[in-house]
């Protein structure tokens, strides 16, 4: 009880603590181009109204902040309200799933390592729909690791799941590649189950007399089928309940964004600035000081020998990371935008939560990582930059 009142009480910290940074200068900038949309959506009359107001983005973001501006009003402060609401949950939910996935102590660290993200405060202080993203990915993570790694037969992870991929395919264009995202490790996930069966089944037959009978545990392939059935119909309702925008929406994506088709290629240079993004805060300031460029490198280095590689949750969050990042540059090629800053708002909490579990194990990596992370951080905590 005392360990757990501990934990509660420096998670309570680390949120008061975040609150306090998103509240500073929230409302110095005036409403810029993208937060105009924001701003429209909010002061229709209706909810209908709000999700006709813009054409280009799913409508979820679009009716919360259209909800709450008739209580909060519309104004800068009220707006951008909601992002940090969204970004405080984030930070909560970074702690479940480093706690889930190794220990409380990683779970504490990966708190404090989202509240203190420059790039996560400067989405959290936008009133557009990123930390929202960041939500919802972290939702789907945390249900994912509950009902495909640990097998949980629970109702409630199955729908949290559910809910909360369906809410991202109406919050955001890139919905669908978070669709793609899941179902992809999904089936690397049992692919690997299968190859695993397949060693231990030839090691059990090596090593047992032929008079002896091979005995190998049904109960965990059985778990792993119903596992598979129940991942099916999840997505075939969440499927079902996308298709009316599907068909009425996003197939006319492409035509709706054609006057601001502009793509980033991929190439080593742009990785590296949005890699750099994620250390400097507003995507303006990529490549513009010489020892932030260095910093981000150092950080590279860092996040490559503190992940945990010997643990396979440390090996799957990397690669949902990148399966998620280049699913997501993928998306926005098609539809035809920019890969930004904003954009690696949705990948950075899972890097933040895959390197915190090594940071924890060892005291003289918890000072170099804290100390390259403070001064990328200390660097760029100033009001953001609109482009």
């Amino acid at each position: 009880m005392h360990v757990r009142n501990n934990i509660l009480r420096f998670v309570t910290i680390i949120l008061l603590a975040a609150f306090a940074a998103g509240l500073y200068h929230i409302d110095t900038q005036s409403i810029w181009f993208d937060e105009g949309w924001s701003a429209y959506s909010a002061i229709q009359s209706s909810v209908q109204a709000a999700i006709d107001s813009d054409k280009t983005n799913p409508p979820l973001y679009y009716v919360i902040v259209n909800l709450a501006a008739r209580g909060l009003g519309d104004s800068e402060f009220a707006l951008r309200w909601i992002s940090l609401v969204f970004g405080l949950l984030s930070v909560a939910l970074g702690y479940q799933l480093g706690r889930q996935l190794f220990n409380a102590r990683a779970g504490i660290v990966a708190a404090l390592l989202l509240a203190v993200s420059p790039l996560l405060w400067w989405a959290g202080q936008e009133a557009r729909m990123y930390t929202l993203l960041a939500v919802l990915v972290l939702l789907c993570a945390l249900a994912w690791h509950k009902v495909v790694v640990e097998r949980k037969r629970r109702l409630g992870w199955w729908v949290i799941l559910c809910v909360a991929e369906l809410a991202l395919l109406y919050a955001h264009n890139t919905g669908p590649v978070v669709a793609l995202w899941l179902n992809a490790v999904t089936m690397i996930a049992v692919a690997s189950y299968k190859l695993q069966v397949g060693s231990r089944q030839s090691t059990v037959v090596s090593q047992q007399s032929v008079a002896k009978p091979l005995v190998f545990s049904l109960s965990t392939q059985h778990s792993v089928r119903s596992t598979i059935l129940l991942w099916l119909m999840g997505q075939a309702a969440v499927g079902l309940l996308w298709l009316p925008y599907f068909m009425n929406q996003f197939l006319r994506l492409t035509e709706a964004n054609s006057a601001l088709n502009s793509t980033t290629p991929f190439t080593l240079e742009t990785i590296g600035r949005l890699w750099q993004t994620m250390w400097t805060g507003a995507w303006a300031m990529v490549g513009q000081e010489p020892l932030l460029v260095g910093l981000s490198v150092l950080a590279l280095v860092a996040a490559l020998v503190l992940i945990p590689w010997r643990k396979a949750n440390g090996r799957w969050l990397v690669l949902h990371v990148l399966v998620l990042t280049a699913g997501l540059w993928l998306a926005l090629s098609v539809l035809g935008n920019e890969v930004h800053g904003r954009a690696a708002a949705v990948g950075s909490y899972r890097w933040r939560v895959g390197a915190n579990e090594a940071v924890t194990s060892c005291p003289f990596r918890a000072v170099v990582c804290g100390y390259l992370y403070d001064r990328c951080s200390l660097h760029n905590h100033q009001p953001c930059l609109s482009t």
